[in-house]
């Protein structure tokens, strides 16, 4: 019989600052695809409470996605990050990642402006406006893009891979320098960062399951 596993971030929003019962998750997490998932059964193995307010929780998460009713909560994390390598040892640019940004649809013509030997800041607004997002540029002269996506995206790898069924939206800020040496495209494609906003069922029900934390135990 397979293990029972939930998602880590499920296990993350139902615990807050439990640094504790963090601990004990920690040796349970299993990596499958491109997220890490928490084996329940082997957790309830060593803390049956904990296991069970973890059975609560996605219960009622998965309730509240259903019926869209009900008490929740939100929280945002960072899936992935990039950066590219520019120090004297070597160099790296982000390959991979400009090539998976420029065969979504959503993300292309942002791409493509903020990519250019000399960036229009009105071509740019409108690309990042029409992705629900925002451009700016800092006083060093980088250029910095962001796009907030929802709906049915096919997420790669590198950029967060799948949704969970939780997410909300998605959050890509792309950062470009536009020095003389950077003298193309995926060249000017200094960072990249994805988050996501999710929303959970209010976790207090399920966290009336937990032990309280031991007074005897130290605090990291």
């Amino acid at each position: 019989m397979s293990a029972r596993t939930v998602p880590a971030p499920l296990v993350a929003a139902l615990l807050g600052d439990r640094e504790d019962l963090a601990a004990q998750i920690r040796p349970h997490g299993r990596r499958i695809g491109a997220r890490t998932e928490v084996d329940v059964d082997a957790v309830r193995a060593v803390n049956p409470a904990l296991a069970d307010a973890i059975d609560r929780f996605d219960a009622d998460t998965a309730a509240l996605w259903d019926t869209a009713t009900g008490a929740y909560v939100t929280t945002s994390r960072t899936i992935a990050e990039h950066r590219q390598v520019t120090g004297k040892t070597g160099r790296a640019d982000l390959t991979e990642v400009f090539a998976d940004l420029a065969q979504m649809s959503a993300t292309s013509g942002v791409l493509e402006a903020l990519t250019g030997p000399d960036p229009d800041p009105d071509e740019l607004a409108a690309a990042a406006g029409a992705a629900g997002g925002w451009a700016r540029q800092d006083p060093n002269g980088a250029w910095c893009v962001q796009v907030s996506l929802t709906g049915a995206v096919c997420w790669p790898d590198t950029l967060g891979g799948p949704p969970l069924p939780t997410e909300v939206s998605r959050q890509v800020t792309l950062v470009a320098r536009h020095a003389a040496w950077r003298d193309r495209r995926v060249r000017r494609l200094a960072q990249v960062t994805v988050t996501v906003e999710e929303m959970w069922a209010d976790p207090t029900p399920a966290r009336a399951l937990l032990r309280p934390p031991d007074p005897r135990t130290p605090v990291p």
